[in-house]
C-alpha cells in the first residue's frame, strides 16, 4: 500500500492510494484511488475521486468472508479389498468384542 495525501484547510487532497491485491489471475491486482475530498461543512461533505483499476480478482477475499466453504475435492471409492472397514463384521469393528 502506498498513500501521499494531505488535509489543508479541511480539504483532502488524495494524490495517491494504491493498493495491492493477493494476486490470483490478474497480473496486476491492485486498484489506484485519486481526488479531493471538501470536509469544510460537516453536514455536506463533497468531492471528487477516481477509482482505477486495470483488472481486479477479488475471489480470495469474498471466499474469506462469504463463510462458505469450498466443497473438499472427491476422494477415489476404496477398493474392494479383503479387511476393509466395510466388510469387517460390527463386532470386529469395535475392537474385537464378542468374538
Amino acid at each position: 500500500m502506498q498513500v501521499d495525501a494531505s488535509i489543508h484547510n479541511q480539504v483532502a487532497d488524495v494524490r495517491q492510494f494504491l493498493l495491492g491485491l493477493t494476486r490470483r489471475s490478474a497480473p496486476r491486482n491492485e486498484l489506484q484511488l485519486k481526488g479531493q475530498v471538501d470536509m469544510s461543512k460537516p453536514t455536506a461533505i463533497q468531492g471528487n475521486l477516481k477509482l482505477v483499476a486495470d483488472s481486479l480478482d477479488v475471489t480470495s477475499y469474498y471466499d474469506l468472508f462469504s463463510g462458505e466453504r469450498k466443497p473438499e475435492e472427491k476422494q477415489p471409492a476404496p477398493s474392494n479389498q479383503k479387511g476393509s472397514l466395510r466388510e469387517l463384521a460390527p463386532a470386529q469393528s469395535r475392537g474385537g468384542k464378542g468374538a
